[in-house]
């Protein structure tokens, strides 16, 4: 696998976690867990959409304590979903071990009645080669800012274990 594709997967696969430990879908363990804490580096930092800093524990704080925050709807769909778009990813310099990538992530939050919010965000992430993560990707500097709504996932996108892509 390249190492833009490599990038590309894990960026979706960490989404569809984000996803399923949102809707309580996952074991709350720290075997589960482990995929998030396992590719956060060290030195991991975000700014966040609204302008704010957190590093790694304060994120790895954030998301443990929300598991299962999203109760399910009527029909059991999933009540809420994330949605990669226009996934780029540039390696900085040949002998270097880092790569750039932006993408846009849409999440949808259902509603009573079966209607969506959705917020979309462009992001931004360095991501560093880890022989011990998955997909051999740690998250070393996330950057997000939102993005104007402009619709619903519509044609030509297709859902990957609670994340599409189109």
């Amino acid at each position: 696998m390249g190492c833009e594709e490599a990038a590309e997967t894990e960026v979706v696969e960490l989404h569809a976690f984000f996803t399923d430990w949102y809707n309580g879908r996952l074991t709350r363990s720290d075997e589960e867990f482990a995929r998030l804490s396992s590719v956060l580096a060290g030195e991991f930092q975000i700014i966040t959409p609204e302008a704010g800093v957190a590093d790694r524990q304060s994120v790895l704080d954030i998301v443990e304590g929300s598991w299962g925050r999203y109760e399910a709807v009527e029909d059991g769909a999933a009540p809420f979903v994330i949605e990669i778009r226009n996934f780029l990813a540039r390696p900085m310099r040949a002998d270097d071990d880092f790569i750039l990538a932006t993408y846009e992530e849409w999440q949808t939050v259902a509603g009573s009645g079966g209607e969506g919010e959705m917020q979309g965000r462009l992001s931004s992430v360095l991501l560093r080669f880890c022989d011990d993560c998955p997909n051999e990707l740690a998250w070393v500097h996330l950057h997000e800012c939102w993005l104007p709504v402009v619709g619903d996932l519509g044609a030509g996108s297709v859902s990957i274990e609670g994340v599409s892509r189109l």
